[in-house]
């Protein structure tokens, strides 16, 4: 269950849709709100976020600025601009200790997406392997495939193992030449 103290007033809610309307009555500030959702204890020096969580675990909070519409911001990215300082346009800001609800920013760092997704790939959370939803081979098929690799000029012989695993040649061959399943 949902419990959140306001720090300025020391008033408890429920649930986080009444912190949004009960910032615009107290004189609680966006970051006394935001602090008062961090654990600075967690293990390994990491300062989790215990507000909201997306999907994947990256907290999540609405930055609130009075006349507009609240903005939703990521929240190791709102700690960051807090403490360190604005993060340059198009810039992703990526974990050290890989832990996604960590807000402290000794621990993050800002790159490019393309090292967004050298990160995710060096970590093994990118779709790959059985985990892709288009995958028809396994990593055991791959292992047997390489392990008896058809013989350089065996007429039919890639046709036949593309046939028993229910791939085309060119799967095979992608297999073999290790341009698929790279990690296996």
């Amino acid at each position: 269950m949902f419990k959140w103290t306001c720090p300025s007033c020391e008033r408890t809610f429920d649930g986080p849709q009444c912190i949004g309307s009960h910032t615009r009555h107290c004189d609680v500030t966006q970051a006394e709100v935001f602090w008062s959702r961090v654990n600075k204890n967690a293990p390994n020096g990491c300062w989790e976020w215990t507000g909201y969580r997306q999907k994947f675990g990256h907290g999540s909070l609405a930055r609130v600025t009075p006349g507009q519409k609240p903005r939703y911001i990521l929240a190791h990215r709102y700690a960051w601009e807090l403490l360190v300082g604005p993060i340059p346009s198009g810039a992703c800001l990526l974990h050290h200790c890989d832990n996604p609800p960590c807000v402290n920013p000794g621990h993050c760092y800002v790159g490019d997406r393309i090292d967004n997704a050298a990160d995710s790939y060096r970590r093994r959370r990118h779709t790959w392997g059985e985990r892709n939803s288009s995958a028809i081979l396994t990593s055991a098929d791959v292992l047997e495939i390489r392990s008896n690799p058809p013989k350089p000029r065996a007429r039919g012989a890639v046709k036949a193992l593309a046939a028993k695993y229910g791939v085309s040649p060119l799967a095979i061959n992608a297999v073999l030449s290790r341009r698929s399943w790279k990690l296996i």
